[in-house]
This record gives C-alpha cells, sequence and structure tokens, in this order.
C-alpha cells in the first residue's frame, strides 16, 4: 500500500482493521459498541447521582477503546457518545462542570459535546496538583482538589470520561460549594471492589 494511501487512513482500536481516518472506529465495532451502549445509573454517595454508559472491567477488551479517547482527538467520538445523554434533564442554571488540566483534552471534548447538545455552558474545574489521577492510589485519589471560580451553587452537573472510586466527583461536589445536587455523566464506570 502506497504511504500517500496511509495518511487517510487509521488503525480501529478495537479490531486493528485499517479503516478511513475521520471515524472513531470501523463500522464493524462501531455497531457491536453501540449495541453494548445503555444509560445506567447509581449513586455516588446520598447526593452525588452518577449516570454511565459502559462498565470497564480490565478483562473485558474496553481498554483499547477507553485509551483510544484520551487526548480528545477523535471529536466525533465525542459527538457519538454525548447522543446517549440527551433524554436526561439538565439543571437549571444551565452549567456544566469538568475536570480540567487547563488543556483541550478528552474532558474538555466531552463536556463540550454534552454543552451542544444540551444547551449548557461548560466550565473547567482546576485540578490544583501535578499528579495525574490515574497514577494516585485507591487511598491518595481522596486528596485530590479543584479550583472554582464558582464557590456555591444549588444544582449541578458533572462530566468525566471515568468514574472508578468518585474522588473526582467528590472533589468537584466539595469545589462548587457542596450543591444540594449534584449529577455525574461518565461514558464508563469501572468498579474496584
Amino acid at each position: 500500500m502506497s504511504l500517500g494511501i496511509l495518511k487517510y487512513l487509521r488503525r480501529c482500536p478495537l479490531c486493528y482493521r485499517l479503516f478511513p481516518r475521520v471515524e472513531w472506529l470501523c463500522l464493524a465495532c462501531l455497531a457491536r459498541v453501540s449495541e453494548e451502549l445503555t444509560l445506567k445509573h447509581r449513586m455516588i454517595d446520598s447526593r452525588i447521582d452518577h449516570f454511565y454508559l459502559l462498565d470497564w472491567e480490565k478483562e473485558d477488551g474496553l481498554s483499547p477503546l477507553v485509551y483510544s479517547l484520551k487526548g480528545g482527538r477523535c471529536v466525533w467520538a465525542f459527538e457519538f457518545l454525548s447522543q446517549y445523554f440527551r433524554k436526561l434533564q439538565s439543571p437549571r442554571r444551565r452549567r456544566l462542570y469538568y475536570p480540567s488540566k487547563e488543556a483541550k483534552d478528552h474532558a474538555f471534548q466531552l463536556a463540550h459535546q454534552l454543552s451542544l447538545s444540551q444547551g449548557l455552558t461548560p466550565y473547567p474545574l482546576i485540578k490544583s496538583g501535578q499528579k495525574k489521577q490515574s497514577l494516585l492510589r485507591r487511598g491518595e485519589r481522596g486528596r485530590v482538589h479543584y479550583l472554582s471560580e464558582r464557590k456555591e451553587c444549588r444544582e449541578a452537573l458533572f462530566v468525566d470520561d471515568i468514574v472508578t472510586t468518585g474522588s473526582t466527583a467528590k472533589a468537584g461536589f466539595k469545589a462548587l460549594g457542596q450543591p444540594k445536587k449534584m449529577t455525574v455523566w461518565s461514558l464508563f464506570y469501572r468498579n474496584y471492589l
């Protein structure tokens, strides 16, 4: 295959077949993933609702899918995934918060696409500290803190790509002045029990 054609193709993160660069997954894998996408609900704690699309376990083969979203390079994937949250009611205050490293990464892309489909304004919560969340042990995750220009709100919507222990959502909850109700929307839930 000539090198000129290769620049227009990419490998599917799930099956590794070559397909046009504009898509996120090849058509066969997109159809398979679409069958598994359903909105699920759980509580992080008594004041934090969590809605998510997929349960991610280390052995279930979703790791390549998760890592294909990191960095936010495939905008089409976030457009596609945001449609599953359309039927959920968004807060009256019309604000959507997301964890930020002050870069246009996957959290930004997901928040941006959800803000477009829901008519919300996205606001970053800037992480204080430099250590990457995924590198922290379970006990250390509870020490994550976010900075917010908004110290108090009654109702908040928080968006994240993966929820594991819920510490990111809880840190956002504290940064927003512990609202009466907070809802978290994420793509994946990873239970570490």
